[in-house]
């Protein structure tokens, strides 16, 4: 997670795939088996749909190429805080309040 900030804070044109499966974010999980998460029985398929509404709401499509600038640049312009709310409902990350106190901070950019 620690490498992948890194590049999209340090290195705004690195070319990224945007996928709606395990990513490299996974790769160490023990529920990430052949790029699939079985942490659950639907849990593959709940991830798919919401990577999927999220790609879709910032314009971009599955297994695309893109950069860390233009994807800041579509969750400035695309993404509202509710969005969070409404899209990753069920994330084990939302209580903890970065993704909303992030996107306050770049859309405040």
């Amino acid at each position: 997670m620690r490498r992948v900030s890194e590049v999209f804070r340090y290195v705004p044109d690195a070319s990224i795939v945007l996928v709606t499966r395990c990513d490299v974010i996974c790769a160490w999980c023990p529920h990430n088996i052949d790029e699939e998460c079985r942490k659950s029985t639907d849990a593959a398929s709940r991830i798919k749909d919401k990577d999927a509404a999220i790609l879709k709401k910032l314009g971009f499509r599955a297994n695309s190429r893109t950069t860390p600038r233009e994807a800041w640049e579509k969750v400035k312009e695309r993404f509202m805080p509710d969005d969070i709310t409404a899209m990753c409902g069920r994330c084990q990350w939302l209580e903890l309040g970065y993704c909303q106190e992030g996107l306050t901070k770049l859309r405040a950019c």
